[in-house]
């Protein structure tokens, strides 16, 4: 016995008395073989060919093979078989339940083509077909594509589909009225085929937008029906209708159809808008494909702001907008604004382009509230190109705004300053880094502010080149109305060649200049007495200026800097009406030096602490009402006391009369108690070893 390499039958050898048992088994194989294989075609479609010849839109009317009860128990699928006509263009099929219609666009009246009909079996078969597509009737005598009772509407397609897998095929050239709301299931995706347009003003509902196979280039909704995807997703204005004469309208109509994504614009062309695109629901973007391949040309009929955030009020959050040039060649009179933030926390501004922007002080971006900003890898060319101003809903102004990679033109004619922050403005946390090119303007950056009345702190200003400016005025003008503290600017340069000014404080402190250069020969540094803790490192302000420090005293300088120069290369400023200490370690030495006024029977505290043993060199010089007073000695201190080893006559370590004394405190630290019965101005200088 043997069996048969494909269908495994057996194979009786010669002479085999169980040759009957074999016949029997194989019979049984063929049989089940056989019937799997009858019942697997029985499901497959059924498929016939005709043959016809284009008559444009008059069409040619071809019989069906077998009549249908429903236009959706068949497909077509049309062949142009010879090509020496005019392109037909667009093919479409009108389906009947005897016969249907093949019709172009193009004016073919001789070229044939192939019919391929497939039979898809009646509906109650559907559910197990391999073949699940459905057409949507093209009857005009439709009225309401909404209307499930209306046999070849929409909705009727719908409610025949059911729960399973199904797709659902608009044909084209034609508007399906929407009027009653109509929900489609998400187990449905919807084919529209070229000119196939959901219209109507009834209400039509998705899942989300990948249930839609059509070309983000065509119109699949009219103006004025109502579309919603429930859990969003990405969507084209061109859905809509795009028509390059009021784009705003279509990329309005796409931001409303979603509850959360992105409204995606098309690279290598231009969108026309004449009114304000707003985005005003949280995590929904707009985004394009790049930087002078995505263009918005705006051109409104008055001032007026192309984009903005602003949800009404609230707080909107986590939106991103991306990948566009703004231009306004159209318009150079009415003021302009490309971007409009207001009240918005997360937000992503990044890979944009605005030029040609100008008339009636037109901005680039008008920042007006709120936290944690990005604005990455910007190219803004126009009158104003940022300008920070006050939220309308909360205090929160500019918190965590980062300003990273930006080349920033302002108008070349001295009228606006590259950034502007407003009157009352609260700043927390704002960084400009990466490069930061920044050209023309009156200031660089210019902050007046008469009417904050709480602290703002930790502004950051990195690597930034300011030039081609003729203004005259200061690079930085920062005068705060109560109090900035933490200011900082690194890698810093201007003034070679226009011979701006440089920098101007005021109720400021903790301020540090970091590798930064002044070039210019006029007034470089201008602070005053409501400055304070000031510091220089590896600077340069360029000899022959000037700096006014009016109330601030230097209280360490670099010998090195060169002559002439108005600010040393390195340096440390405070304000002069405090008492004023410096502290500093050297080699194992340590040093300190103080100065300030103080009273009769009041103390001066040191550094020195009663932690470990020490040797200490105490100067002392001043003067009070009968004269001038010089005092000092050498201490040594331990844990538990001091003691002077040599010391002036009226320097003491206890409390004495008439004396200048050192008094120990265990577990505190040492201080000078005045007791000459009189007020003291005084320098201190402390050199101590441990």
């Amino acid at each position: 016995m043997s069996n048969t390499p494909n269908l495994d039958l057996e194979r009786p050898d010669k002479g085999d008395t169980e040759w009957h048992t074999s016949l029997n088994s194989n019979m049984a194989k063929l049989d089940d073989g056989y019937g799997n294989n009858v019942a697997t075609v029985a499901d497959l479609p059924k498929m016939y060919i005709e043959t016809g010849t284009f008559n444009h839109d008059t069409g040619d009317t071809i019989t069906l093979p077998v009549a249908v009860d429903a236009i959706n128990e068949y497909s077509v699928e049309i062949t142009a078989t010879t090509g020496a006509g005019t392109d037909p263009e667009l093919i479409w099929v009108e389906k009947g339940t005897t016969n249907f219609v093949v019709k172009c666009n193009g004016n073919n009246t001789t070229d044939t083509f192939d019919a391929v009909i497939y039979y898809l079996g009646d509906i109650n078969s559907y559910g197990g077909s391999i073949y699940r597509k459905w057409y949507v009737s093209t009857d005009a005598a439709i009225t309401d594509h909404g209307d499930t009772a209306d046999t070849g509407s929409f909705a009727w397609v719908l409610d025949q589909i059911g729960a399973a897998p199904a797709t659902v095929e608009l044909p084209g050239n034609k508007s399906y009225t929407i009027t009653t709301a109509t929900a489609v299931p998400s187990n449905v995706n919807i084919i529209s085929q070229k000119g196939g347009v959901f219209g109507g003003v009834g209400t039509l509902t998705f899942d989300n937008p990948l249930q839609i196979d059509a070309s983000p280039n065509q119109q699949i909704f009219g103006s004025s029906i109502t579309v919603v995807f429930t859990n969003g997703g990405t969507v084209y204005p061109e859905w809509a209708g795009v028509d390059g004469t009021a784009d705003d309208v279509q990329m309005n109509a796409a931001i409303g159809w979603i509850t959360k994504g992105i409204v995606s614009l098309q690279a290598n062309k231009t969108y026309n808008n004449i009114a304000t695109v707003t985005i005003d629901k949280d995590r929904v973007s707009l985004i394009g494909g790049g930087q002078q391949s995505t263009i918005i040309n705006f051109d409104p009929v008055a001032g007026d702001v192309c984009v903005e955030i602003d949800k009404g009020g609230t707080q909107c959050v986590q939106n991103r907008i991306k990948g566009m040039a703004f231009s306004g060649a159209s318009d150079t009179t009415n003021q302009k604004v490309a971007v409009r933030v207001e009240d918005a926390g997360e937000f992503i501004l990044e890979d944009i382009a605005v030029s040609n922007w100008t008339g009636d002080t037109s901005i680039g971006l008008q920042l007006q509230g709120r936290q944690t900003h990005t604005y990455k890898n910007l190219t803004i060319n126009c009158d104003l190109p940022v300008s920070i101003e006050d939220n309308p809903n909360v205090t929160i102004d500019s918190d965590h705004y980062h300003f990273q990679d930006c080349y920033f033109t302002a108008k070349a004619d001295n009228s606006f300053p590259v950034v502007l922050v407003a009157d009352g403005v609260n700043i927390t946390n704002l960084t400009f880094d990466g490069y930061q090119a920044w050209v023309y303007g009156s200031y660089a950056f210019y902050w007046s502010d008469t009417a904050t009345s709480a602290v703002s702190s930790s502004i950051a200003f990195k690597n930034i080149r300011w030039e081609q400016s003729t203004s005259g005025n200061h690079a930085f003008y920062i005068s705060h109305n109560y109090a900035l503290q933490n200011l900082s600017f690194e890698n810093v340069y201007f003034g070679a060649t226009t011979n701006v000014k440089g920098f101007y404080l005021r109720k400021t402190k903790y301020v540090s200049f970091k590798d930064v250069v002044y070039a210019g020969t006029i007034e470089g540094f201008n602070a005053d007495v409501t400055c304070d803790v000031i510091s220089f490192m590896n600077t340069f302000f360029q000899t022959g200026g000037t700096a006014s420090t009016t109330g601030l005293t230097q209280v360490w300088a670099d010998p090195t800097t060169a002559t002439g120069s108005p600010i040393s290369n390195n340096a440390f400023y405070v304000t002069t009406s405090a008492a004023i200490t410096t502290n500093s370690f050297s080699w194992g030495i340590r040093t300190w030096k103080g100065t300030g006024t103080i009273a009769n029977s009041a103390y001066v505290t040191l550094p020195l602490t009663d932690a470990q043993d020490a040797i200490a060199h105490i100067r002392l010089v001043g003067y009070h009402a009968t004269g001038p007073i010089q005092e000092g000695g050498i201490a040594f201190q331990t844990p538990s006391s001091i003691v002077l080893l040599s010391g002036s006559a009226n320097f003491a370590v206890t409390s004495v009369a008439s004396k200048l004394c050192l008094i120990f405190t265990a577990g505190a630290a040492t201080r000078i108690l005045n007791n000459t019965a009189q007020t003291l101005t005084y320098l201190i200088e402390i050199e101590w070893v441990y």
